[in-house]
């Protein structure tokens, strides 16, 4: 499978696409004693979950398209009222379309309007049983419900990273979600074509983070940019928050009696999966081939933070990003902020990331500046100070008694009374010192002769005020 991947940032609750519904199943019927609110026009839906133990929490969450709110009741359902219970741990968001909750050995009961559109939960296919979904009184599967149910589908969600598919098709996409340093991340890959039965474990492309498939979508013609329509399209109902809490552990991809011989043949033939590794904040790695890849950087400079972007390629293999292919850099160096990479010229990127440490490196990156431009001021005022005393030493040297004493009366504060002489009249080997037309002394003038020095001196035997 050659596995194409594109890398965004989200929230979890809007990381999947729901397109291409197919093979859908009524869970929407209403109960016959409850009816239609009036008030609203309409219909009222009962959603019982049962289940858990003590030493065995089972969490959940599900969306729906109207208004919910917590029951206390069984609504239908044959759980007896007073196993079902109102917690505070159970959460309303999203203004009354989003819940989520925990139960432990007991029933938690929502009555809503509208349908459900997802709905997740803690367990994994092998332990489904272990809690127990009444929608109007009617037990359904975790995969019978939301908007894009996998009943009925060539899709078969195992646990929270890991798909069986049936069949062939040439057009396969995977929304999924993954966390890392800076948080919840997520990620859109295109392992086709397939054949046969497959398990779908995308690991490599999130390795080493936690990671969940959060929908899957099939089509036997090729399937190209994320939300395509697709003949199927199923959201995995064990996918959800808690998937963060266990690592996503790497196994083979591609045909289960086959998969094992081709990632041996790719590895032999040194093809490698698409990456991007940031290697602190002025360097960073990029594998795979890629038409073009994106840099953008951020620098400091007088005025504060400033960014630049430079664009690469064609690249194969283990590209490099440094120095050499960032763009502007500060004095005080810089910090790789993302990088997005190109598998063809057009615009639909195949994996995007940005540096988890951008702010940490930003504040680096500051600090250093600040500390580069006090120095900088320093060195400036040491060596204009510097400048100065050289040049006093060099008005000193060369004064005769003459010139210093009509220089004490028009308030100077030189003090020296010995005269110059011819040896000591030499120009300021000082490389800070101004140009002044020829030099501090120059030519064959001498102090206390009756001409001037030639070249622009000014120290002469006759000076008149």
């Amino acid at each position: 499978m050659n596995t194409k991947r594109i890398s965004r940032r989200g929230v979890l609750a809007a990381s999947a696409s729901v397109v291409g519904v197919s093979g859908m199943v009524d869970t929407t019927r209403p109960t016959k004693a409850e009816g239609t609110n009036a008030t609203r026009g309409n219909t009222i839906n009962h959603l019982v979950i049962f289940g858990g133990s003590p030493k065995a929490v089972i969490e959940y969450e599900f969306s729906v398209s109207g208004r919910l709110r917590k029951s206390g009741s069984g609504d239908g359902a044959p759980i007896a009222d007073r196993f079902v219970t109102i917690d505070g741990e159970d959460r309303i968001s999203n203004r009354g379309q989003h819940a989520s909750g925990a139960i432990a050995g007991g029933g938690d009961a929502y009555r809503f309007t509208g349908r459900i559109t997802r709905f997740r939960v803690s367990l994994s296919a092998k332990r489904q049983n272990e809690v127990k979904i009444y929608l109007n009184g009617r037990r359904v599967r975790p995969d019978e419900l939301g908007d894009a149910p996998a009943a009925n589908t060539p899709i078969e969600f195992l646990d929270c990273n890991t798909a069986r598919v049936k069949g062939s098709f040439r057009g396969v996409e995977m929304n999924t979600s993954f966390w890392d340093e800076t948080g919840l991340g997520t990620n859109v890959l295109f392992p086709g074509p397939i054949s046969g039965t497959t398990i779908l474990h995308p690991a490599a492309a999130h390795d080493p983070y936690p990671f969940a498939i959060d929908s899957v979508s099939l089509d036997t013609r090729k399937l190209e940019y994320p939300g395509q329509p697709a003949k199927f399209t199923a959201d995995n109902p064990y996918a959800g928050p808690w998937c963060r809490k266990a690592k996503g552990h790497r196994s083979r991809t591609g045909n289960e009696s086959g998969g094992k011989g081709k990632r041996e043949s790719n590895e032999k033939s040194g093809k490698q999966s698409a990456r991007i590794e940031f290697l602190g904040c002025e360097k960073a790695v990029v594998t795979g081939k890629f038409e073009r890849v994106t840099i953008n950087s951020s620098w400091y400079d007088s005025s504060g933070i400033a960014t630049s972007y430079s664009e690469i390629g064609p690249v194969s293999g283990r590209t490099r990003i440094d120095r050499s292919n960032v763009g502007d850099v500060g004095e005080s160096g810089f910090v790789v902020v993302n990088i997005t990479a190109y598998e063809s010229g057009n615009g639909k990127a195949t994996i995007s990331k940005r540096n988890p440490n951008t702010k940490a490196c930003d504040r680096k990156l500051k600090q250093e500046a600040t500390t580069t431009e006090t120095e900088t001021a320093t060195t400036e005022t040491t060596t204009e100070t510097k400048t100065q005393t050289k040049r006093g030493t060099t008005r000193r040297e060369t004064a005769n008694p003459t010139t210093t004493r009509q220089r004490e009366t028009g308030g100077e504060t030189s003090t020296s009374r010995e005269s110059s002489t011819p040896a000591e009249s030499t120009p300021s080997d000082s490389p800070d010192a101004p140009d002044t037309g020829g030099g501090t002394v120059g030519g064959s003038g001498t102090a206390g002769g009756s001409g001037t020095a030639s070249g622009g001196g000014t120290s002469g035997g006759n000076d008149t005020e």
